[in-house]
């Protein structure tokens, strides 16, 4: 029974050690973990059909920010008007729009979906009229595109991290334990 209680106490110690840090310390301890689940986790949601050579190349990888762009959701739940095809790449403009590193906007400890999302809003009706797309105010003009666009992203910005997040514990052993 003790060793069942055990978890519990130690994730309360963690969560103490975490309340006494300042903002930049956390911002270093989720970097940190990230990295150290990262040397044996792949961030990829396909890392099963991965050979093993890409995938011990994908552990080997350093750059965070680059495998965690392996993640990047094509499509999501709550997804209604953005569709990431619509300005050109994909995966070379959202690094571009995110403007941040990819880990700090995922799991920087501050982070802010909305304030990312707005970011990638604006930066994808102005990508999308730039290639000379249609965005819905097109259709109708009493619709504020951004902010369809921009509750597109928070979903975005939710489903990327729940999908890097879901694919470790895939990987990770000891959740079960745990459970």
């Amino acid at each position: 029974m003790a060793g069942q209680s055990m978890p519990q106490e130690s994730e309360a110690v963690l969560l103490r050690l975490l309340r006494c840090m300042n903002e930049s310390e956390k911002e270093e301890l989720v970097h940190a973990a990230l990295a150290i689940v990262g040397e044996r986790c792949s961030f990829d949601p396909h890392y099963m059909q991965l050979t093993a050579e890409n995938a011990k190349a994908e552990l080997e990888n350093e750059d965070l920010d680059d495998r965690l762009m392996r993640a990047w959701p094509a499509d999501w739940p709550s997804q209604q008007v953005v569709h990431l095809d619509n300005v050109g790449d994909p995966g070379a403009w959202i690094p571009e729009a995110l403007g941040e590193p990819v880990a700090q906007v995922l799991f920087g400890w501050a982070w802010d979906d909305e304030a990312n999302a707005a970011n990638l809003a604006e930066e994808y009706c102005r990508r999308v009229t730039e290639l000379g797309g249609s965005l819905p105010s097109d259709f109708d003009e009493d619709t504020d595109s951004e902010d369809l666009v921009q509750a597109d992203f928070v979903g975005f910005l939710k489903e990327w991290r729940n999908r890097v997040l879901a694919t470790i514990e895939k990987q990770n052993t000891y959740s079960a334990e745990v459970a």
